[in-house]
């Protein structure tokens, strides 16, 4: 499954400082609203106030005690009544306790709002720390996930250089092995064939010697004596040349006797020529003598 890469920006730390000061500011000015909210609501129902705080105390008291509580609230607010009416000073002195419980009520309230925005704070800052620290996990991851990746990487890459040079060593040890049999192949090829082509030069020695014997043989037979020899040149050397001179001569004599016997046919067929040209003209010499008369 493909790792999603989240590229988180670095911020520099004034500017996160800046930041987180601008959000509890403006925290502090809500919290601020709220309890300036507060007490102008609790001022304007601050009997109502007094009542649910008797109420939510009351909750945990059992009801006979509750009855009492009430009946005993209700006969102090009967005396405080009485004592009011028949005393001035009583009054003013119950109006001034009146006063100081409002004002210990309304600096509880008070305690209780910066207790409520101490906690809000506080929950904002664990917020804020969670953040940073599942930012700090995810650039954690991040680092982690680069230091694998380029280890990883590392790993494919010295897995490929691995491979290519057992690859280049086995084209090499496979070349190196296919020029040791071409080398053996041929030098037993060339080994056979000098082992075939000297025996066939003692053959063709041999043939040659022997041929060579009989010529000579022959030679000594027929040459033993001198004059043999100079027959044999003068046979060898006159005789060709004399033949051909007879020959060329012979022929001389055919076209001799050709162009002789053309002569004659020519001087024949002019004579003849002649002859009958003659007899005509003598013929019409005569028939002309003869119509004169």
């Amino acid at each position: 499954m493909p790792f999603l890469c989240v590229r988180v920006p670095q911020v520099p730390i004034e500017e996160e400082c800046d930041g987180l000061g601008v959000l509890l500011l403006q925290q502090l000015l809500r919290a601020a609203t709220r309890r300036h909210l507060m007490l102008r609501g609790k001022e304007k129902s601050l009997d109502l106030v007094n009542m649910l705080r008797a109420a939510e105390q009351l909750q945990d008291v059992p009801p006979w005690q509750q009855r009492e509580a009430v009946e005993h609230q209700t006969a102090l607010e009967a005396a405080e009544v009485l004592m009011a009416s028949a005393q001035g000073a009583a009054v003013a002195e119950h109006s001034e306790l009146f006063a100081l419980t409002a004002s210990k009520a309304q600096r509880i309230g008070f305690y209780e709002d910066v207790v409520q925005m101490l906690d809000e704070l506080a929950k904002e800052q664990r917020r804020m720390e969670e953040v940073r620290r599942i930012s700090a996990l995810a650039d954690l991851a991040i680092r982690e996930r680069r230091l694998r990746e380029a280890q990883e990487a590392g790993t494919r890459q010295a897995e490929e250089l691995l491979r290519e040079r057992e690859n280049a060593a086995f084209h090499n040890a496979n070349r190196i092995h296919n020029q040791t049999i071409d080398s053996y192949l041929q030098a037993i090829i060339e080994k056979a064939g000098a082992a075939n082509a000297q025996e066939e030069a003692l053959l063709e020695v041999n043939l040659h010697s022997e041929y060579l014997d009989r010529v000579v043989d022959d030679l000594e037979e027929r040459h033993e004596e001198r004059r043999t020899i100079v027959e044999e040149l003068v046979r060898g050397f006159l005789m060709p040349r004399l033949s051909s001179q007879c020959q060329r001569r012979d022929e001389q004599i055919e076209d001799h006797k050709f162009h002789v016997a053309a002569r004659l046919v020519v001087e024949e067929t002019v004579t003849a020529a002649l002859t009958s040209s003659t007899h005509m003209e003598k013929a019409e010499s005569t028939n002309v003598t003869k119509e004169i008369p």
